[in-house]
């Protein structure tokens, strides 16, 4: 098991892409382009290996043999075969072909593992080698969307500090771009914090966390309201009520 950022630049190597999103009908046939680039003073072999990717609850994300993980699309991907030597400061356009079987929906999700290796000594025959993750999503229509609050809680009044669990119950990936705790004191004063934007994939549940500089100093029923918003049609709310003596 591999573990690696998400970013598409590591040091020696440039991808054009981080990140493929696309709408897709069973059936359907596609190719998608992408650009590498070794920026090194030194030669590379550029390999291209499809791979499925998860999550792990503190951020870094796991990389796993395709078929892995539940939704995976990296059989739907051909990627060139071999390895591309790529001189110094020299770049390449990449070219990958898939096929939506019939039969599915919702979102889908793999990744294109984009290595090079690089020589590091090349008398003694060291190389160095640098890989970026690519992400690849594909949502097929029909599909359902069940997202909502399932867990709430203040971890702190003084200063305020809050959880927030959201669950993606349905069939495709919902990503909330604005969200927000709002507070709600008991003179009706209401006070907001910001929570970290962030995607939901399906049957999948993510915490959030967020803090304020100030606290509940009031004695009293204090509302606490959580409010995801994917920017359309999408609003998913959740509040629970907490006394301060």
């Amino acid at each position: 098991m591999t573990l690696i950022g998400p970013a598409p630049y590591v040091a020696g190597l440039t991808v054009s892409v981080s990140e493929f999103d696309l709408a897709a009908t069973p059936c359907e046939q596609r190719t998608l382009t992408f650009v590498v680039l070794n920026d090194e003073p030194r030669s590379a072999l550029l390999e291209i290996v499809i791979v499925d990717w998860d999550e792990a609850p503190d951020g870094t994300t796991k990389l796993f043999p395709v078929g892995d993980v539940d939704r995976s699309c990296g059989m739907w991907i051909a990627v060139p075969s071999g390895q591309l030597a790529l001189a110094p400061f020299e770049e390449a356009e990449v070219t990958i072909s898939l096929e939506v079987p019939p039969g599915v929906r919702g979102t889908y999700w793999s990744g294109l593992l984009v290595r090079a290796a690089m020589p590091a000594a090349p008398a003694a025959g060291l190389v160095v080698s640098r890989e970026a993750l690519v992400r690849l999503f594909f949502t097929v229509s029909p599909a359902t969307r069940s997202t909502a609050v399932t867990d709430m809680e203040v971890v702190s009044v003084e200063p305020f500090s809050a959880s927030v669990e959201l669950e993606n119950a349905g069939e495709t990936r919902v990503r909330f771009r604005e969200a927000i705790v709002t507070v709600e004191g008991p003179a009706r004063a209401v006070r907001t914090v910001v929570l970290p934007a962030t995607d939901v994939l399906p049957g999948r549940t993510v915490r959030l966390s967020t803090s304020a500089p100030w606290g509940l100093a009031e004695s009293g029923i204090y509302i606490i309201r959580a409010v995801f918003d994917d920017g359309g049609e999408t609003l998913i709310a959740g509040q629970i009520a907490v006394r301060v003596p």
